[in-house]
C-alpha cells in the first residue's frame, strides 16, 4: 500500500462523524464540549444523541448525567455516610457467604454516597452481615490512607 492511498479524513455517515474506535469517540467527544482529559464534571459522562457509540459530530454530543437504576445499594450507603466512625449496622438477614458480602462491598462502593466511604463487613454468629464505618478514603493528598470524617 502507497501512501497516496491512504486518507485520514474523518468518515461521515448519516449525519454522523465517525471514530475507528469507542475509546477514540469517547476522547472525541469530550474535545467537541470542551471538556479536558479527566475534568468532567461528577456524575456526568458524554453520549452521542444519535446513538451510534462512535458518533462525535458536535451536533450530536451531549452531556449528561449518570444513570441510575436506584436499588437497595444507594439508601444502604447512604445510612452508612451518615454513622459516625466506628459505627455499624446490622444486616441480621443478609447472606454471610463471600460472594454475598463481595456483591455487598460493590454494591455500597458503587452508589454516589458510598463511593468515598471505607467500611468492613464482618460475619455475626447469629446470621447476617455487620458493616463498621471505618473512614473515609483520602484524596487531597492522592495516598490510599483513610482520613477521618472529622478531618474532611
Amino acid at each position: 500500500m502507497k501512501a497516496e492511498e491512504l486518507s485520514f479524513e474523518p468518515v461521515r455517515v448519516d449525519g454522523c462523524t465517525l471514530a475507528p474506535t469507542p475509546s477514540m469517540a469517547r476522547t472525541l467527544q469530550f474535545k467537541q464540549l470542551g471538556i479536558a482529559r479527566g475534568r468532567q464534571p461528577n456524575g456526568t459522562t458524554v453520549d452521542a444523541s444519535c446513538g451510534n457509540p462512535l458518533c462525535y459530530a458536535s451536533e450530536h454530543v451531549l452531556l449528561r448525567r449518570w444513570k441510575s437504576y436506584g436499588g437497595k445499594w444507594p439508601p444502604l450507603a447512604t445510612k452508612l455516610a451518615r454513622l459516625p466512625i466506628g459505627g455499624h449496622l446490622d444486616l441480621p438477614d443478609y447472606p454471610t457467604d463471600q460472594a454475598a458480602r463481595s456483591r455487598l462491598r460493590g454494591g455500597v462502593s458503587a452508589a454516589a454516597a458510598g463511593r468515598m466511604l471505607r467500611f468492613t463487613t464482618q460475619s455475626l454468629p447469629t446470621g447476617g452481615v455487620r458493616i463498621t464505618h471505618t473512614g473515609t478514603w483520602g484524596v487531597a493528598d492522592g495516598g490510599d490512607r483513610a482520613k477521618r470524617s472529622a478531618d474532611v
